[in-house]
């Protein structure tokens, strides 16, 4: 995600009840060449999910909403 606009920061400071993802949090296909599309390995999603988990203003986030979500399409396989 684009760190300089810090959407984890925005949502804590709303102290909402819960946050949903709804999908898409992460985008784990890859198209190195218009149209031909394949999906991350097992390695790259743990790691693309990990910088997240890893960057501050989510760990606090974390520590102070309850978060849910569902897989969307780019989650999960190719779209």
């Amino acid at each position: 995600f684009d760190r300089s606009s810090d959407i984890f920061e925005d949502i804590t400071r709303e102290k909402s009840d819960l946050w949903i993802w709804l999908g898409d949090a992460a985008y784990l296909d890859n198209m190195p060449y218009p149209m031909m599309w394949y999906p991350a390995d097992r390695q790259e999603v743990r790691e693309t999910f990990d910088k997240t988990k890893e960057f501050p203003s989510y760990q606090n986030l974390r520590e102070n909403t309850p978060i849910i979500g569902v897989w969307g399409d780019h989650d999960s396989n190719m779209n």
